[in-house]
């Protein structure tokens, strides 16, 4: 019998809990791999618009899909070996779909940065102006180095505890926090 989906916190900030899922997804329980998969989404669909406003035209959503189906057909050749390999995996599966995406793209001209507003605003202006600043990020957050920029997401974005980063990162906390300031310094300045 499989783990219930609703007895189980976040996968993402318990480990025995992830274990139990990949477990579970392991035997062919898809529930439990989209539960593990919703868990590590936000992040992924964080790191390739950062990836995508260095190449417009990709439609992130699409290559999220892609990633889930891709790293469900494989999930028999996945290794556990830490809290954090199983965001890593999917992070490498993520990045080679998006590769992927881009080289089969019909046209990169016509790609344009996604409205990531909420929708709600009434003002066309003020939502141009939201557009603006959201890629304006996505293409700052796309200039650090991978491993500040997911630290940056993790902490910023995903609103994850440095207990957590630092258990995926596999790093201790000065260091992690370190990395974080530094990173936030030259968004900052980037960003103007």
């Amino acid at each position: 019998m499989s783990p219930s989906t609703t007895d189980l916190g976040s996968p993402r900030s318990d480990p025995q809990k992830t274990r139990v899922l990949l477990e579970a997804a392991l035997r062919g329980d898809e529930a439990c791999w989209e539960r593990l998969f919703s868990a590590h989404s936000g992040f992924l669909r964080h790191v390739l618009h950062a990836r995508r406003a260095q190449s417009a035209g990709v439609d992130v959503e699409e290559v999220l899909q892609d990633t889930l189906c891709r790293a469900w057909s494989n999930m028999k050749s996945f290794e556990y070996r830490g809290v954090g390999s199983l965001r890593r995996w999917l992070q490498r599966i993520a990045e080679n779909s998006f590769v992927d995406h881009l080289r089969t793209r019909p046209d990169p001209s016509t790609g344009q940065v996604d409205a990531l507003a909420d929708g709600d605003h009434a003002d066309p202006e003020e939502q141009a102006q939201e557009r603006e600043l959201t890629a304006k990020l996505y293409a700052s957050l796309a200039r650090l180095q991978p491993s500040d920029r997911d630290i940056v997401i993790m902490r910023k974005l995903e609103g994850l505890t440095w207990e957590e980063i630092c258990e995926i990162e596999g790093r201790p906390r000065t260091s992690v926090r370190r990395a974080y300031e530094q990173a936030l310094n030259r968004l900052q300045a980037w960003m103007g």
